[in-house]
């Protein structure tokens, strides 16, 4: 997940949700195709870049709870 401004200001950026265990969550989500059937648990910044990786979260399938 990108977290600098001035990376975002570049253009055309994509946002993935990351980091290497949600990276794995990601992967077994995608590999079991049953919305939900995953979950992850951590925390995020109260800001943009924080709605963006819930978003694709989310988005992903993986139930999600950031604090």
């Amino acid at each position: 997940m990108l977290s600098s401004p001035k990376t975002s200001t570049k253009g055309n950026v994509e946002y993935i949700a990351g980091g290497a265990t949600q990276n794995s969550i990601r992967v077994a989500q995608w590999m079991l195709q049953i919305p939900g059937a995953t979950s992850y648990m951590g925390s995020i910044g109260k800001d943009k870049f924080g709605e963006e990786m819930k978003k694709n979260s989310t988005d992903a399938g993986v139930n999600v709870h950031y604090y």
